[in-house]
């Protein structure tokens, strides 16, 4: 497996945490909305699995667990 530069992934989830502290401390969100938000310990998506080639259209299968965005 490749090794993917997480550098981007870091600054992505900085930005969020700006915006999610702002929004808390502006009230427009609350404690418990603030922590469902909060990305930690995000990490890109692992593709697998083979092609139904024979199936037009068919996107790849993905494992979204811990990814910071679907």
């Amino acid at each position: 497996m490749a090794d993917v530069d997480s550098d981007g992934l870091c600054k992505l989830e900085k930005k969020v945490n700006y915006y999610l502290v702002k929004l808390l401390s502006m009230n427009a969100i609350n404690e418990d909305e603030f922590n469902l938000l909060k990305p930690m310990d995000s990490s890109y998506p692992d593709l697998y699995g083979l092609p139904k080639l024979h199936k037009p259209y068919t996107p790849p299968t993905s494992n979204s667990i811990n990814v910071s965005f679907t």
